[in-house]
């Protein structure tokens, strides 16, 4: 006799363990084709039939970010935010960069932080204010 309370528990980790196996497969087909992407700080999940790999930028200057961004067709995004501690008082700022690309069913995103000096703060946020599309005459 066979419990239906198992053999349903059963299944969902199949789909699991299936699910982990194609972000594997993702994975090393992204660091075969793009070896630049090794220096990433690389984590996974998977949420039934679900997965996700991130690849963070673990350089404080998101040194990075542009090639990774530019090898996987992803547009990151820029997200400002001001230093909140004075024991880094070179730093007034930060710039968080984000991106995702699916990739055979697999969410892949890329994510790191620059620290900005108050020149490259007040640019960034001169740049955020900027109107679309250039000068208006």
């Amino acid at each position: 006799m066979t419990n239906p309370e198992i053999t349903a528990h059963l299944a969902e980790i199949q789909t699991m363990e299936a699910t982990a196996f194609r972000v594997g497969q993702v994975g090393r087909q992204l660091l075969e084709k793009h070896p630049a992407l090794a220096s990433a700080r690389l984590t996974a999940s998977t949420y039934g039939d679900s997965g996700s790999l991130q690849l963070d930028d673990p350089t404080s200057g998101a040194v990075e970010m542009d090639k990774w961004a530019a090898l996987l067709g992803i547009e990151l995004s820029r997200r400002l935010k001001p230093r909140t501690t004075e024991e880094y008082p070179q730093w007034v700022g930060s710039a968080h960069y984000s991106g995702q690309v699916k990739v055979d069913g697999v969410d892949v995103g890329l994510r790191g932080v620059r620290l900005l000096t108050q020149e490259q703060w007040d640019a960034a946020q001169a740049a955020e204010t900027a109107p679309a599309g250039g000068d208006a005459a």
